[in-house]
């Protein structure tokens, strides 16, 4: 399923959700008045905010499927990330609230009972409210959606919520009244841990945190099942709303073309994204083989190549060089070459030759092998 896709059907059960939120919120809200239940006014107002939840969610999916572009290059994913965040401090202020309430009445005193119709009120809440939970949950599993995921424990925190003010309601009409806000101080905890707990995971994707070790597991095995890649290191991934980007560092032969590390190159990034869900894009960093182990090199590569054009003029029998290059191998340089020799040379000298050039070359700063190859004369 595609990104637009997943936002389609991500609102879509948000929408069903702001239905059964606006119609519960109005139900529990008259139950509690008519039961007399401060706690099932308390779980009313809950479910008002659920309502205003969905709207957050609704809004922030809706712009998190723009494309990208040149403004946002990495796309509009964050906003989710940000929706979610708000749901987290929507959470904890409603329990707050709730929890004053709560307070206040205590303080005051209680002069009522709940009767019947708080406690079926608050029934039918439970049962709303964890289908509403199971259903979001599974869609926000199954589109890997952080605000849709985050909406599911909404409705879960208030099917909890319900219980308490359940068991709250008929300890009030068996002669404990106490227990009616007693049971929406309960609620109030449920509300502010979960709100904390979304919140710090939206602030956590925020932050660029890397994704879990399961995930980063995946990666790491796609990129060194793929052939021609010889280690990895430096391996990064964030999340961007549902979606991740990854940057990973590849070793590969240091003899090998440019042209052939950037197909290998392409096919980690293809493997990556074809064993890993929900991969945007990955970023792969060609290095040969012994990157690892760091490169410090004291000469610039440029002073390298003039000192041993250098050393093959002042060679007695070498005529001219061309095509020096400099090939990195771990913390070590080998040098491929090719160079003209005199015709009056005799096939020894010549052996002779090329060796005192290579004896040459050995000593230069971090040159351990040189490949020389001879130009015939006409």
């Amino acid at each position: 399923m595609d990104k637009n896709a997943r936002y389609s059907e991500g609102e879509k059960v948000t929408w069903t959700g702001a239905v059964i939120n606006l119609v519960l919120s109005a139900v529990k809200f008259a139950a509690g008045i008519a039961g007399s239940s401060e706690a099932l006014i308390a779980d009313a107002v809950h479910s008002l905010s659920d309502l205003f939840s969905d709207i957050v969610v609704l809004l922030s999916l809706k712009v998190s499927k723009r494309p990208k572009d040149e403004m946002l290059p990495y796309g509009y994913g964050r906003v989710e990330t940000v929706g979610t965040g708000v749901l987290g401090v929507i959470l904890v202020f409603t329990g707050i609230k709730i929890f004053w309430d709560a307070v206040n009445t205590i303080n005051v005193g209680i002069d009522y009972v709940p009767n019947y119709y708080a406690l079926g009120g608050a029934l039918v809440s439970i049962i709303v409210k964890e289908w509403m939970y199971h259903y979001t949950i599974r869609a926000g599993k199954r589109f890997n959606s952080p605000s849709v995921t985050a909406n599911a424990w909404h409705h879960r925190s208030d099917a909890l919520s319900s219980v308490a003010s359940f068991f709250g309601i008929g300890a009030a009409m068996l002669g404990w009244p106490l227990f009616d806000p007693l049971a929406a101080l309960i609620v109030t905890a449920l509300i502010v841990r979960v709100g904390w707990t979304i919140l710090k995971d939206s602030f956590i994707d925020l932050i660029d945190t890397a994704v879990k070790k399961e995930v980063s597991d995946k990666i790491v095995e796609a990129a060194l099942n793929t052939e021609g890649v010889l280690a990895y290191h430096e391996l990064k991934t964030r999340k961007i709303g549902s979606e991740i980007l990854v940057d990973i560092h590849i070793e590969v032969n240091p003899w090998m073309n440019v042209s052939e590390a950037h197909r290998i190159a392409d096919e980690v990034r293809d493997a990556v994204m074809a064993k890993v869900d929900n991969i945007d894009d990955v970023l792969v960093h060609i290095d040969p083989e012994g990157e690892l182990n760091g490169i410090v090199y004291s000469t610039p590569k440029d002073q390298i190549i003039e000192k041993i054009a250098k050393e093959a003029s002042e060679t007695d029998g070498v005529t001219g060089c061309r095509d020096i290059v400099l090939h990195y191998v771990g913390n070590d340089i080998v040098v491929n070459m090719a160079v003209g020799l005199s015709p009056d040379l005799t096939i020894k000298e010549s052996y002779a030759t090329i060796n005192e050039l290579k004896n040459k070359i050995f000593n230069l700063d971090k040159v351990v092998d040189a490949v020389i190859s001879v130009d015939l004369p006409e």
